[in-house]
């Protein structure tokens, strides 16, 4: 009598395995792209922040500045805190200028924006008073990035007191 396994039962084994394999790197696949959103979102929230407090700093400096904000930018997947730094603030014209840019963030190639209700987020010292998009009249606006595929997004939303809250 010999002892050992048959080929089906081996070949059956192998069959499992691998199923249980590709189901395992599948689901770390989704995962990554979650954490990766997760980040951003993160990111996105401690820049729009950072502007409302350094908007606030504003007495200790010896210029102060009209405003701090996040711009937007749709085209070049990225957004940019910058310091609105106008001669004279009653003519501010509260929205980003190029070469007024403390940080740029990028997203990473495999995420983008799906959504954006603004393009510019400025708070205005000593306040902060937030304007969205320079309208008064506008309440809150979303800010919606998702992975290129289309699989997970994520949702940052501003109103027009400055706050600021998240949603999956």
């Amino acid at each position: 009598m010999t002892r050992g396994f048959t080929i089906i039962e081996i070949l059956v084994s192998l069959g499992i395995m691998a199923l249980l394999t590709s189901l395992l790197l599948l689901y770390s696949r989704t995962g990554e792209k979650q954490i990766m959103l997760f980040k951003e979102q993160a990111g996105l929230v401690s820049a729009v922040l950072r502007a409302k407090s350094l908007s606030i700093q504003t007495f200790s400096e010896q210029a102060p500045a009209c405003g701090y904000g996040i711009h937007f930018n749709l085209a070049d997947n990225n957004f940019v805190l910058f310091k609105d730094s106008a001669p004279n603030c009653e003519g501010a014209n509260r929205s980003y200028d190029p070469g007024e840019e403390l940080e740029t963030h990028d997203l990473p190639a495999d995420l983008q924006f799906t959504q954006l209700d603004l393009t510019d987020v400025v708070f205005v010292p000593p306040d902060p008073k937030t304007f969205l998009d320079q309208d008064p009249s506008k309440k809150e606006a979303l800010v919606r990035i998702g992975t290129a595929d289309g699989t997970a997004e994520i949702t940052v939303k501003i109103n027009n007191a400055g706050q600021v809250t998240t949603q999956k």
